[in-house]
């Protein structure tokens, strides 16, 4: 009597690429719904003074619409930084740790959400950009060792 085949388990690759999708449809579908709503809560703006709008979102925000903004973008960015980082590690990196990968993917997506959220309180500066990537670049350094040291 031939040995039966072990049942194969569900690939993990496949599963991460499902769960990256995923993070991509949700942050593309709120990002359709917040776009749909008004960023901030009073009367419509008149033709022509689109200038305006950064200052009316900081008198009267519209927290649920720029939660759910902010939100789908950050969900947006960690499904499709994951796509990228998967690439280069698969190049350059053997083996791939799927978990190195995630927070890679996260990090990025928090500097892309922290510059949003400057630029929303007009705060944005390319110093303050750069400190910021410089701080998470030395987090996932020390993230890193930490890992290789266990």
């Amino acid at each position: 009597m031939p040995a039966e085949k072990a049942p194969r388990k569900f690939p993990r690759l496949l599963l991460e690429v499902i769960i990256a999708l995923a993070l991509l449809g949700l942050g593309l579908y709120g990002l359709s719904v917040a776009q749909q709503q008004r960023p901030y809560l009073g009367d419509p703006l008149p033709r022509g003074s689109e200038a305006l709008v950064p200052y009316r979102v900081l008198a009267a925000p519209n927290l649920p619409a720029l939660g759910l903004f902010l939100g789908s973008v950050f969900l947006l960015v960690t499904g499709a930084a994951w796509f990228i980082l998967r690439g280069i590690q698969q190049l350059f990196f053997k083996p791939v740790y799927a978990a190195r990968v995630w927070r890679e993917a996260i990090l990025i997506a928090v500097f892309v959400l922290s510059l949003a959220w400057l630029q929303l309180n007009q705060a944005f500066s390319l110093v303050l950009a750069a400190v910021i990537a410089v701080a998470l670049i030395l987090l996932e350094i020390f993230l890193n060792i930490r890992v290789r040291d266990e």
